[in-house]
């Protein structure tokens, strides 16, 4: 039989500059973060959020749904790295 979890016998996750990196590395936005950064909408920050993913996965990266890599949105939505497509929001735009 298991002893009761108590605060003192929990594992907690260890501090140190080296883990605040590691955090901050692997970063992952919600739909609040999306919907904030862009000025749209929660149905629209998930539509962008599950076409991330779903971009990762055929990459063959394991996702969270409801969550996308900071790293790789700020890639692909704000062109970040080299020549990155721009994203598809369904929206065209007017050609003058």
């Amino acid at each position: 039989m298991n002893p009761p979890t108590t605060s003192a016998t929990r594992r907690t996750a260890p501090t140190g500059t080296r883990n605040a990196a590691l955090q901050h590395e692997l970063r992952a936005l919600y739909c609040e973060d999306v919907m904030e950064i862009l000025g749209i909408g929660a149905s629209k920050a998930y539509a962008i959020i599950r076409q991330l993913n779903d971009e990762l996965r055929a990459q063959g990266y394991i996702t969270v749904a409801g969550r996308v890599s900071a790293a790789y949105f700020k890639e692909r939505v704000y062109c970040g790295k080299g020549q990155s497509e721009p994203l598809n929001t369904g929206k065209t735009t007017k050609s003058k």
